[in-house]
C-alpha cells in the first residue's frame, strides 16, 4: 500500500519513541521548512515520562491521530531513541490501512516501519528522521522517492563492498539490526523470504553483532532472502569498543562467514544507516540488486 506523493504541504512531527529535545525540534522544524512544507508539531511531542517522550498511550495517540488528521499530508519522526516496541500491540491498524501516509523514521523506528508493513501493507521510508541533517543529498533523495517520484529510480549510494556476487529482485525489508532481533518471535517483523533486506547497526560492540547475526539466522527465515545488503555499523569495530583487534573478529569478518555461503547476493558497507548522508529506502517496494554493476534500482515507483 503505498501512500499519496500529490500536493504535500503538512507534515507531522511526532516522538513515538525517545525524548525529543528543543534542539532537535527546532531542528526538524527548520528541515521540513527547507522542504518547503508546513511542519506541524503533535500535542505529546515534547512530553517527557522517563526515557520515553510521554507515556505509552500519549506516543501512541500522536502516532493514530497523525495517520487520521485528513489535512496531514506526511509523517515524519524526530527522532528514534526507545519505546516503539512498547506499543506495536496497542497500535489499531486499520486507522493505518484507512489512511496511508508517507512515513520516515529510523532507528528504533524501525519496529514500526516493520508492524506497519507486516500488519496493514504501508510503504515507509528508512534513513532519516526528522532532526537528522537535511544535506542536498537527502533533499534530493526526498525529491526523488517522494515528492516527485522517479521511474526506475537507482538508488544514490556511494559505493558498497561486494562479499557473494549475484543478482537479486524482491521487495525491501530491514533496518536497525537490535530492533529487528528484538522483535523476534512477535506478529510484528518483517519475513525475509525473497526479499532484499537491508541491515545497520551503531555502537555495538563485534561480539554483540555476532550474537545477534546468529540469533536472526536461527530464528527467521533470513537465509531465504533473495538478498541482503549490510550498511553503516558505526562505531562497532573492535578498537571502538576498548578491544584489541586480535581479541576479536570484526564485523565483516562475522558478516562473511555466516552469511557467504547461502548463495544470494550480499553486499557489505553500504552509506545507510546512522551516518551523515544515509541512503533512504522504500520499505515494501520491489527492488533490484546488481552488485556486478554495484547498482540498486526501484522496480517501481515509492509513492502514487
Amino acid at each position: 500500500m503505498k501512500p499519496k506523493s500529490q500536493k504535500i504541504k503538512k507534515i507531522a512531527l511526532i516522538a513515538p519513541s525517545g525524548i525529543v529535545s528543543q534542539t532537535k525540534l527546532k531542528k526538524s522544524k527548520e528541515n521540513i521548512k527547507r522542504l518547503g512544507k508546513e511542519p506541524v508539531v503533535f500535542p505529546n511531542a515534547m512530553n517527557r515520562y522517563g526515557y520515553l517522550a510521554g507515556k505509552d498511550d500519549e506516543r501512541l495517540n500522536d502516532i493514530q491521530q497523525a495517520f487520521e488528521d485528513k489535512s496531514i499530508d506526511a509523517i515524519f519522526c524526530i527522532r528514534g531513541g526507545y519505546g516503539a516496541t512498547r506499543i506495536l500491540d496497542k497500535i489499531d491498524y486499520e486507522i493505518i490501512k484507512k489512511n496511508p501516509k508517507i512515513f520516515v523514521g529510523f532507528s528504533d523506528i524501525t519496529a514500526y516501519q516493520s508492524a506497519f508493513f507486516v500488519k496493514a501493507g504501508l510503504v515507509s521510508f528508512h534513513g532519516i528522521i526528522g532532526a537528522s541533517n537535511f544535506t542536498d543529498y537527502i533533499i534530493q533523495q526526498l525529491q526523488d522517492l517522494i515528492f516527485c517520484p522517479v521511474e526506475n529510480y537507482i538508488l544514490p549510494h556511494t559505493s558498497f563492498d561486494v562479499f557473494t556476487q549475484g543478482k537479486a529482485e524482491g521487495r525491501i525489508v530491514g533496518g536497525n539490526l537490535s530492533l529487528l532481533v528484538s522483535m523476534i518471535g512477535t506478529e510484528y517483523i518483517f519475513t525475509f523470504t525473497d526479499k532484499l533486506v537491508f541491515i545497520e547497526e551503531i555502537a555495538e560492540p563485534p561480539y554483540k553483532i555476532d550474537r545477534m547475526l546468529n540469533h536472526l539466522l536461527m530464528a527467521t527465515d533470513i537465509k531465504k532472502a533473495a538478498g541482503i545488503v549490510f550498511g553503516s555499523f558505526r562505531g562497532c569495530t573492535p578498537e571502538e569498543n576498548d578491544t584489541l583487534p586480535e581479541n576479536s573478529l570484526r564485523v565483516e569478518e562475522i558478516i562473511e562467514e555466516k552469511f557467504a555461503g547461502l548463495n544470494i547476493p550480499i553486499v557489505y558497507n553500504l552509506n545507510f544507516g546512522h551516518i551523515e548522508n544515509s541512503l533512504i529506502f522504500p520499505i515494501g517496494v520491489k527492488a533490484r540488486l546488481d552488485t556486478q554493476n554495484k547498482k540498486i534500482q526501484l522496480l517501481e515507483k515509492a509513492t502514487i
